[in-house]
């Protein structure tokens, strides 16, 4: 009998990459601002975030909150909207499902 696999937060890659596009930064700035967590990404791994090919690790999360002041529970949440981007309700983020 095998593990099964934990639900996937299925809208965390598009989130992610709506957050660095707001951002206006590249893959390896945005891996450069994450650089205090213990095992920083580059730009690489940022792409495969993105794409939904891995899933950055719970530290990883946490200082993505902290750079965009979004709580975790709202990267992570099914919700298609970023409202609290940058705490400010009037900047929402439409989020595309490209979870097809």
């Amino acid at each position: 009998m095998g593990q099964k696999r934990r639900p996937q937060p299925k809208r965390l890659p598009s989130k992610l990459l709506q957050i660095r596009k707001r951002l206006d930064l590249t893959q390896d700035q945005l891996a450069d601002k994450l650089k205090r967590v213990k095992a920083p990404p580059s730009g690489g791994a940022i792409s495969r975030f993105e794409k939904g090919q891995r899933e950055p690790s719970l530290l990883l999360l946490l200082e993505y909150a902290r750079l965009t002041v979004i709580s975790t529970d709202v990267l992570i949440d099914a919700s298609p909207v970023l409202r609290s981007l940058f705490n400010h309700p009037s900047l929402p983020i439409e989020v595309q499902d490209t979870s097809n």
